[in-house]
């Protein structure tokens, strides 16, 4: 067994400074908010869209917490992740091929006389402390005793795909169409064990979304896949044994998935399983931070760039990370250390290490022994290997999904208020972007939150929905999604309303990746008299009239926002 190290210090680029009260921005969409960050001198806006943590298979028991997509703007082509946990702010931006660590806020923008901030001495020495981090490593199934897993019959477990036939791409060509700059959809477990509960106390399931969040920047933005968290099952990890030594954990990990022994918490033994894990490493000879398997490619490396046999799809995509940093740069680090070893699940190698990566610079890629200042990269040798890896994979959909984006808006002409006890009606469109050789099916749904009123009819394209739970909810499928409208006449009672409105999809192997437009809130005036006609709705995210009334209860929401910054 050989090891590959990461050699220390880890670099990153200077964190950035955030500050200024969120207001909402103009051109995003609703609910988004502009912050300022100074960059290499300059003060930028930072648009900060909010993320749905459901959407990475977990309700987070911290009900501060909020997570956000972001993007600089007039730069179409930075995107990054934030995270506001435990009243700090935290994340990655990546701007110009460069990966920035957001991490310092402030709570008002400096005087426009008054000079750059400049970064605090502490904020430097924190990262200081993070340097010395060992090793980072990967080996083959070969160094391993037992069988490799079935790919079809494996545990017992058939492909979960709802196509006729088994599917293998061609990468270049698969991934020239996107969807939301995403191809593919990795299908990834995350276990986690009570080490890693104790390292973040109560915020530990926040911050395992946040590691999660970054890794999906950090492929999207190189490969343009992202990843469907099938499950992240905390405490799970603890039935690995082998205590500190990662050589034991990894070890035991591949024996106990080969024997069926992690189907509690493993919905698709074809998936990539990582574990991450509180526990202080080390290897046989050294600290390690991360081990991971990887595939071979003939004696010597004659086979490369081709696998002898991808490790995606197998069973055999595995590996475990610590934590690693300080503070609030904890997730930021240990994503990048994630990242790295799924890559090498993927079959990348180390650059500037392993021969057929030797020209490739050592410390400038994620996949490098040493993570330096533009570790937001993945190296041509990486990317050199990633279609035959991919595209030897013979049924792809048993552990890869497609993307989606389902949207759900509400029509302009939408009543801003009606009458107590009136009948008013509204309608919705409804649409999905899916790739041109895949359709996919949506649940829409919602329900009435306050008041006494009722649904009295719901239809989409004049099929009548199912109305449930007194007539305060509706449900309607749609198969083929393409585009669609959904018609709903409600009964007001003397309360305003407030009506919650969702489309999901639910077709096998489908996965929406934008989860800013599924979900659509919005309130209905109820006043004496009669109406006072229509007007304008929000759209996506959360809708709302915009009489006085509504925009009153935004400003104070806004005021309220950043009273709890």
């Amino acid at each position: 067994m050989q090891f590959k190290s990461i050699n220390t210090p880890l670099l990153l680029l200077a964190s950035l400074l955030i500050w200024a009260a969120p207001v909402l921005a103009t051109s995003p969409g609703v609910g988004a908010e502009t912050r300022y960050i100074t960059l290499n001198g300059q003060t930028l806006e930072l648009v900060l869209v909010p993320s749905d943590p459901s959407r990475f298979a977990i309700e987070v028991n911290d009900p501060s917490a909020r997570f956000y997509s972001a993007q600089l703007r007039n730069y179409p082509q930075s995107e990054g992740r934030v995270a506001y946990i435990g009243g700090q702010w935290q994340g990655l931006l990546i701007h110009e091929g460069e990966l920035h660590l957001i991490e310092n806020l402030d709570t008002a923008p400096p005087p426009s006389t008054a000079p750059q901030p400049v970064r605090p001495a502490m904020a430097v020495r924190a990262l200081q402390q993070d340097m010395n981090l060992g090793q980072c490593g990967y080996k083959t199934p070969s160094d391993l005793q037992s069988p490799a897993p079935d790919q079809q019959s494996s545990f017992g477990i058939t492909a979960r795909s709802l196509m006729a036939q088994s599917l293998q791409i061609d990468y270049d060509s698969f991934c020239l169409e996107q969807i939301d700059g995403v191809c593919l959809v990795g299908e990834l477990t995350l276990v986690f064990d009570d080490a890693f509960e104790d390292s973040f106390g109560a915020q530990y399931q926040a911050q395992a979304v946040a590691i999660a969040a970054n890794v999906d920047l950090i492929y999207k933005q190189n490969f343009n896949i992202v990843f469907n968290r099938l499950r992240m099952a905390f405490g799970s990890g603890d039935v690995f044994t082998g205590g500190t030594n990662i050589d034991a954990v990894l070890d035991d990990m591949e024996l106990k998935r080969v024997a069926g022994q992690t189907s509690a918490f493993d919905p698709n033994v074809f998936s990539i399983l990582h574990f991450i894990s509180g526990r202080t490493y080390f290897s046989e000879a050294n600290r390690a931070v991360g081990l991971a398997l990887g595939p071979t490619y003939g004696t010597n490396y004659a086979s490369y760039p081709n696998p002898d046999i991808p490790l995606l799809c197998t069973g055999y995509a595995i590996g475990t990370s610590q934590i690693i940093g300080s503070g609030g740069n904890r997730a930021a680090f240990t994503s990048l250390v994630v990242a790295h070893e799924i890559g090498h699940n993927f079959g990348f190698l180390h650059d500037g290490d392993d021969p057929p990566a030797s020209a490739c610079s050592a410390t400038d890629f994620i996949m490098g022994p040493e993570l330096g200042s533009y570790t937001s990269t993945f190296s041509s040798c990486s990317a050199e290997v990633l279609a035959p890896n991919l595209n030897a994979i013979a049924t792809i959909e048993n552990c890869f999904d497609f993307p989606v984006d389902a949207t759900i808006t509400t029509d302009a002409g939408n009543p801003e208020e009606t009458q107590k006890a009136g009948v008013l009606n509204t309608a919705y469109a409804i649409s999905v972007q899916s790739r041109s050789d895949r359709s996919a099916n949506l649940r829409v749904s919602g329900n009435i939150n306050s008041s006494a009123a009722t649904f009295l009819d719901a239809s989409l394209d004049g099929t009548p929905c199912a109305l449930g739970n007194s007539n305060t909810t509706y449900t309607c499928s749609i198969n083929g999604a393409t585009s669609h409208n959904l018609d709903l006449e409600i009964q007001a009672a003397l309360s305003n309303l407030e009506i919650v409105h969702e489309v999901a999809v639910i077709s096998a192997d489908d996965f929406d990746v934008t989860d800013s437009n599924n979900i659509l809130t919005e309130t209905i005036a109820v006043v004496d008299g009669r109406s006072s006609g229509t007007g304008s709705r929000l759209s996506g995210g959360s809708g709302g009239a915009c009489n006085w009334l509504g925009l009153n209860l935004i400003v104070l929401l806004i005021i309220r926002r950043f009273r709890c910054s």
